[in-house]
């Protein structure tokens, strides 16, 4: 009846009504215009950025990609926004290493080139903008590229890799976790309409990066396997200085080659060439240790050295960073080895608390999926699986 009719059109209606007031989730043509309006007036903010701060403003306005509607994104729309970005991080990471707020030195490709030949992502100058935080900027750089990247296709064309690989050295423990998460982002496929299937991992950048998977691998490394004592689940949910966990978790162990700048060829030669050899480091922590008043020690064998810190002069150095630079200065670590020692480091020091363990194992599992999804890495994989 009428009535029937009445209350169908009313529901309609408000159907209509809730429909305008939430994001659009639909596939039809009015839903993907609306979601490349949005996309389109994002880009035309994010490019006319009058400055820095500006820049990092504009770009923390993203906080999730339904803002923008449910299509996904075509990075090569995108590479204005993406010039501007990486320009901006290029110069992130320039001041946060003159601040010696980097651990380790980054690869020169990570910072602006001196000759000036590259005009296009410099165009703001080689410095930040007074008042601009290096840290804040890069961590709304990072937090910005990780939600398109994990929305996005053609991702062949993004050229920040080199940069979110300088970040992983950063003191800052919350910039390395989002330098990890553009990392993972860059070879996830897309959220929205497209299966897992369609998406060809073998053409993304990291593919060719080898020493982004040398520093990954570095992540990779745990305190010990299962046989040790140290399984996974024990070690994220034990307390605080749990007595069920193997006292060896805190002391720092650590292998290099001292001569070691010859033959890199395979990834295989290249995982040793980084101090990354798990099996070395895991036999020294079941060894009785040949220290005296717990101070670092370091043994000479041909040409490999040897660092070992008691839990007590670990937690003594108070920082990572303390610890880090003082075992760089002290035994001689050359360049090419010193991030995977600042893994270890970071591990030995982080042992004894829960909420350190947590993110350490998370840095690791993200460090593996990365790896696991890039076809080049797969005999450094092997090996690391071998060793494990």
């Amino acid at each position: 009846g009428a009535a029937s009719v009445a209350r169908a059109m009313r529901t309609a209606a408000e159907e209509a009504a809730l429909a305008a007031d939430r994001p659009a989730s639909g596939a039809g043509a009015g839903v993907g215009s609306d979601s490349a309006e949005r996309q389109a007036q994002f880009r035309q903010n994010v490019s006319g950025a009058p400055s820095d701060s500006a820049l990092v403003l504009e770009l923390g306005k993203l906080r999730a990609w339904d803002t923008l509607g449910d299509a996904q994104a075509d990075l090569r729309d995108w590479t204005a926004v993406l010039d501007r970005v990486d320009s901006l991080l290029e110069r992130c990471v320039t001041r946060l290493d003159r601040d010696k707020q980097l651990l380790v030195q980054p690869p020169p490709e990570s910072l602006p080139k001196k000759d000036g030949a590259d005009k296009s992502v410099t165009a703001l100058g080689a410095e930040l903008e007074k008042g601009c935080d290096a840290v804040d900027a890069a961590k709304a750089c990072l937090r910005f590229l990780g939600l398109l990247l994990r929305n996005a296709r053609g991702k062949a064309i993004f050229n920040s890799i080199d940069r979110a690989a300088a970040l992983l050295a950063a003191s800052d423990e919350e910039l390395v976790d989002l330098a990890l998460g553009v990392l993972a982002a860059v070879v996830a496929p897309p959220q929205f309409y497209i299966h897992p299937q369609d998406f060809d991992y073998e053409h993304t950048k990291l593919e060719s990066e080898v020493y982004v998977g040398k520093l990954l691998m570095c992540f990779a490394q745990g305190w010990g396997n299962r046989a040790q004592g140290f399984e996974l689940r024990a070690c994220v949910l034990e307390p605080d200085n749990s007595q069920r966990l193997p006292e060896a978790g805190a002391e720092l162990h650590f292998e290099f080659f001292k001569h070691s700048a010859e033959k890199q060829d395979s990834p295989a030669s290249g995982t040793a060439a980084v101090g990354l050899s798990s099996a070395s480091s895991q036999s020294s922590q079941s060894q009785p240790s040949a220290s005296s008043g717990g101070g670092p020690v370091a043994s000479q064998e041909g040409s490999t050295a040897r660092i070992h810190c008691d839990a007590a002069e670990v937690q003594r150095a108070g920082s990572v960073a303390a610890l880090f630079h003082r075992l760089v200065t002290e035994h001689g670590v050359p360049v090419e080895h010193q991030f995977a020692l600042l893994q270890r480091v970071k591990l030995a020091f982080s042992f004894p608390s829960r909420e350190l363990r947590v993110r350490r194992v998370h840095q690791r599992l993200v460090a593996l999926t990365v790896l696991l999804s890039v076809e080049a890495h797969t005999l450094m994989m092997s090996v690391y699986f071998q060793n494990e």
